[in-house]
């Protein structure tokens, strides 16, 4: 499994159980819905920052490979020119 379907299965499991947790609350009237509202805006707070420092991985992730392949591809030419050398 990879990462990527790790972390979002990660999420949504927070999130259903998080929704599960608030419905299955026995409380009744205003109480009841001011709770559930607050439990709702602290998921929607969690899923947000864990949005964002995903986003922020892939970011640093992304900027890893660009590097890496620019490496690569300078020292491909690096071989290339020098093989154009004996022939």
């Amino acid at each position: 499994m990879s990462k990527g379907n790790f972390l979002l299965g990660m999420a949504l499991g927070t999130m259903v159980g998080g929704a599960l947790g608030v419905l299955s609350m026995t409380r009744k009237g205003r109480r009841w819905r001011r709770d559930m509202r607050r439990k709702l805006e602290d998921l929607q707070d969690d899923v947000c920052e864990f949005v964002e420092k995903a986003k922020e991985k892939a970011a640093d992730v992304k900027e890893e490979v660009i590097e890496k392949i620019n490496k690569d591809v300078e020292a491909l030419k690096e071989k290339v020119d020098v093989s154009e050398d004996y022939d």
